[in-house]
């Protein structure tokens, strides 16, 4: 595999006639700027951390303190858990109803935003919604008032196959929040995309403006890199290299693991892939969190060279365990073969283990 890491922040220090204003609001760097006008998109509003926050500031317009660039919002945000497993059309309709039920039940002007993961990554493990979820949910939001937040700092910039998780479904976010992808980890970088009615509403003439700042906002070396890191991703076609060996990664783990008792589901899009891991395949029955069966899966993974991200807690906050994959877009293909031998075998070695554990513990 091609590493790219070393040369990344050479280039951007390199280029030091393209930093005193590159990164700012009067000047955003050219392949950003591109994806811009794709999407739409009248500012962005931060190039730094915090970038959800700055999100329900922009739409709540909430009063807030700040010291060396920390912040406290006095915008609520509330958490609805979804089911671990893919939505069924009666599930998606029913969810988009309670969205809708919730939105009246709390009174006209009182919900800001709705916010969410287009594909839900370390929570759900890669969850994609079948493809009227979204415009259901965007049909509830628009007829209430209410901002579409789109929550793209996992699934942006290429990892689900395309430039946004939304794209998957043609959405268009009133705001859209991301960082990670966008300097591929090179550099602490995240921003917020406003459509141009809510830049208009926040920033343009008569409106109030909107006062925000933090220590490293708007900073030129993190935009060089994302700069570069969104040229690298067009020049040599990595979303469709993610879409492809996404696909082919899936493929091989549902003939390695899609028969397996002790895994739910294969999921995801593009190069986010998760697994459910389940004690009972038909009935989704989890394993209790005192087994820890995904910490074992990481451990045995890694112990043959093999990285996975653990998930908890997704069936009911506390049960429910799965594994994400989230390889690099270069990943070659001995290496999806790779990591596909060696998950399969630490997940046949840890059902073993923890099934001989449960039963002789009570548990099983």
């Amino acid at each position: 595999m091609e590493w790219r890491g070393a040369r990344l922040p050479r280039r951007c220090w390199t280029h030091q006639e393209e930093l005193p204003n590159i990164g700012t609001m009067e000047r955003i760097p050219e392949p950003l700027g591109h994806l811009a006008k794709r999407y739409g998109v009248r500012d962005l509003y931060v190039f730094g951390s915090r970038a959800a926050e700055i999100a329900a500031r922009v739409r709540g317009r909430s009063t807030s303190s700040s010291v060396g660039g920390g912040t406290s919002s006095d915008v609520d945000v509330a958490v609805e858990p979804l089911p671990q497993h893919t939505l069924s059309a009666r599930d998606r309709v029913r969810l988009a109803d309670e969205l809708e039920r919730t939105i009246v039940a709390a009174g006209p002007g009182t919900v800001a935003a709705f916010v969410a993961e287009p594909i839900v990554g370390a929570t759900l493990a890669a969850a994609a919604p079948p493809d009227d979820y979204w415009p259901l949910i965007a049909e509830v939001c628009r007829r209430h008032g209410v901002l579409l937040v789109a929550d793209e700092v996992m699934t942006g910039f290429g990892r689900t196959g395309r430039w946004f998780g939304i794209d998957h479904w043609g959405g268009r976010p009133d705001l859209l929040v991301a960082a990670k992808g966008a300097t591929s980890g090179y550099w602490p970088f995240g921003f917020v995309a406003a459509s141009g009615a809510v830049h208009d509403a926040v920033a343009g003439e008569g409106a109030s403006g909107f006062i925000h700042g933090f220590t490293f906002s708007h900073h030129a070396v993190g935009a060089a890199v994302a700069a570069e890191v969104l040229r690298i991703l067009e020049a040599e076609d990595l979303l469709a290299a993610s879409e492809t060996k996404g696909d082919r990664l899936r493929a091989m783990l549902g003939e390695r693991l899609g028969e397996h008792p002790n895994v739910g589901e294969i999921r995801g899009r593009g190069l986010m892939v998760g697994l459910e891991l389940v004690a009972e395949r038909e009935t989704h029955e989890t394993f209790p969190r005192a087994a820890k069966v995904t910490e074992a899966v990481v451990r045995a993974a890694k112990s043959n060279g093999v990285l996975v991200y653990s998930g908890t807690g997704l069936a009911d906050g506390t049960d429910g365990d799965s594994i994400l994959l989230g390889p690099p877009f270069v990943v070659t293909d001995p290496e999806l073969d790779r990591i596909v031998e060696v998950l399969g075998d630490a997940i046949d070695a840890v059902a073993t283990e923890v099934g001989l554990g449960a039963s002789a513990s009570g548990l099983g």
